[in-house]
Formats: C-alpha cells, sequence, structure tokens
C-alpha cells in the first residue's frame, strides 16, 4: 500500500461521529492517463492503473440503509454532477470524472451502437474552478470544496478548459432543446392518431408532422448494421467528439456547430408553421 492518507483520516476519526466529509484534495487538472489504455488482453497479471481523478472520501459509523448521494454545484449554485455513493460501514469513496450531468436527448429509433446512446449518458467536462461537494445520507448532509486546478504543462490551461467547455455547452444546449422539439412533436402525433374521427385537414397534418419527424429522428434504422444521418445523429456526433476531446476545436471545426445551430433554428421555425 503506497497511500496510507486513508488510514491516518480513519485514525483521526472521532468514534462519536456518525458521518464524516473528508476534505477533498485540490485536483490538478489531467485526464490523459485514463485514455488511452491497453486492452486486458494484453494487460497480463497486473493491478489496474491508480485513478487520476478527485476523490470524495467519507465515512459511515454504520451500513446506510437509505441511498448515499453526491451533488457538485459550480460557483454560481447551480447542480452540474449527480454522483451516487456506497452505503458500507467504515471508509467510502467515490471519484469524479470531471464531468458534468448529461444532457436530455431527443427518443426514438433504435440507437444502439449509436452516438445518440453515448450522448445520453456522457457530459460536459468541467471548467477550472471551485466547486461545492454536498454528501447527503438520509436527512444528514454535509459540505467540501472541491478545487480543480490548471495544468498548464499538460495542455490544461484555464483559458482552453474553459474554450472546451463553452464549445460542448453550445451542443449541450442543441441536445437539450431538441429533446424538448421532438417531444412535443411526438405527443402531437400521438394526440392526431388517438383521434379517431379526423378530418382531411387533420390528416395532412398528421403526414406532415410525421415526415418532419423522419427528418430529425432515424426512424429506419433497426440494426447495428445499418445508419442513418439525420439530425439527432449528426448533432450526437459532434456532441460526443467535443465531450471527449482534450482540446477546444479549431476555427475549421467550429463551423460544424454553427452549421447545426442554424439548421435547429430553421427546424424550429418548420415545425411552429406545422403546429
Amino acid at each position: 500500500m503506497d497511500n496510507l492518507s486513508t488510514l491516518r483520516r480513519f485514525a483521526k476519526t472521532s468514534p462519536t461521529e456518525s458521518v464524516v466529509f473528508y476534505p477533498v484534495e485540490p485536483f490538478r487538472y489531467e485526464v490523459a492517463p485514463q485514455a488511452p489504455g491497453s486492452s486486458e488482453n494484453l494487460q497480463g497479471w497486473t493491478v489496474s492503473g491508480k485513478p487520476v481523478l478527485p476523490m470524495l472520501e467519507y465515512y459511515l459509523k454504520e451500513k446506510s440503509t437509505q441511498a448515499v448521494k453526491i451533488q457538485l454545484f459550480d460557483a454560481k449554485g447551480n447542480k452540474i454532477k449527480d454522483l451516487n455513493g456506497s452505503g458500507n460501514k467504515g471508509m467510502n469513496k467515490v471519484y469524479w470524472g470531471l464531468d458534468q450531468n448529461p444532457p436530455k436527448v431527443a427518443v426514438g429509433g433504435f440507437t444502439a451502437g449509436s452516438t445518440v446512446l453515448f450522448a445520453s449518458v456522457i457530459g460536459p467536462r468541467a471548467p477550472i474552478g471551485t466547486y461545492k461537494a454536498v454528501l447527503t445520507v438520509g436527512d444528514v448532509k454535509k459540505e467540501q470544496p472541491v478545487q480543480l486546478l490548471e495544468n498548464p504543462s499538460a495542455g490544461f490551461s484555464a483559458t482552453q478548459i474553459q474554450l472546451l467547455h463553452t464549445q460542448a455547452m453550445r451542443l449541450f444546449k442543441l441536445e437539450e432543446e431538441l429533446f424538448y422539439l421532438s417531444d412535443s412533436l411526438d405527443k402531437k402525433i400521438s394526440s392526431l392518431k388517438k383521434n379517431t374521427s379526423r378530418n382531411a385537414k387533420e390528416d395532412s397534418q398528421l403526414q406532415e408532422l410525421e415526415k418532419f419527424r423522419a427528418e430529425i429522428i432515424e426512424t429506419n434504422r433497426k440494426t447495428v448494421f445499418f445508419d442513418e444521418f439525420k439530425y439527432r445523429r449528426r448533432l450526437s456526433d459532434v456532441y460526443v467528439a467535443i465531450c471527449t476531446a482534450l482540446e477546444p476545436f479549431s476555427a475549421s471545426k467550429i463551423g460544424a456547430i454553427e452549421a447545426l445551430e442554424k439548421e435547429f433554428g430553421e427546424l424550429q421555425i418548420r415545425f411552429k408553421q406545422l403546429l
């Protein structure tokens, strides 16, 4: 064992405290060591690498029968991340992957093996700054600050990370706006289909709405061996690319974000015209 910090913390813990949330060490931004990694069949008899991530460590005097949650908030008080913790008795730790909660992604169609599925579980990287971590165990709440420091020598300066975050959030916003548009569209289509006494005008509206939906959602994709590149898929491709990038998009790649924003604006106008 090369790190005795957990044991040292435990030794200083008061036996009368039921829940202890320990101070979080400031973390110098680093993501490169996690990926890429060797394939499991090439690693041999080795121990998995040490996580290079902020560690949130806490102590429970007794095993918790209630859910243990950790929420992270930015400097403005906005919740950016939900983490599930262990309710085991004794010392527990949770790692934060430097990401935020993923966006709501438009539903429908076959998404297995698609970036549409990945977009629903991947969040933008958090920028440099100080965050507040709130540990909740039943009715007990404990707080600790979490500080992310820049790491210019590794290519993670505050400016670079902020630009990466800004670009990712533009696409995050598009993903959520598309979700709400698609949700409204699906509800309208469902309402028209349930109306068995539709008139000719409503039949025509239903057909136009379904055609419009097919322009947004990959409705013909039924297997991983076939792909459609409708708006949702193209948006998800770019969103996943920026969320997994180690540096901001170049000026030429920014054009992809601008094109998606412009196209979504046109989709919004068309949708309103169809209602």
